[in-house]
């Protein structure tokens, strides 16, 4: 997966190679921009242009491929597979209807008194 691009960076002069990090759906491309862009590490998405024109979200116009300048992808890849900050959900209480009866009011918990 190391398919390398070289283009000149905007008001520069050297040369830097770009490397897809990355061939995901569009939803978490753009997760992963967000990600790299607040650590300061520049990226790019690139699609198919075909892709784009049809509206195309799955299969192969709809990958997104994300790419990173070459001396900085080991990092970002680094900071995308980091997952030590994130919270794991909890799955006793996610939130759901469950915790509910027909009427909207909140079941008893066990122990509790059931309410108006």
């Amino acid at each position: 997966m190391s398919a390398l691009a070289a283009v000149t960076t905007p008001g520069r002069e050297e040369e830097v190679r770009w490397i897809v990090i990355a061939v995901v759906g569009w939803a978490e491309a753009e997760v992963m921009r967000s990600k790299l862009d607040a650590a300061g590490i520049p990226c790019i998405l690139q699609r198919e242009a075909v892709g784009v024109a049809f509206g195309i979200t799955i299969g192969a116009l709809g990958e997104v491929r994300v790419l990173v300048p070459e001396p900085l992808a080991e990092q970002a890849i680094e900071l995308l597979n980091d997952t030590a900050g994130q919270e794991a959900p909890d799955d006793e209480d996610i939130g759901d209807w469950d915790d509910y009866d027909v009427e909207g009011g909140r079941k008893a918990t066990p122990g509790e008194p059931a309410g108006d």
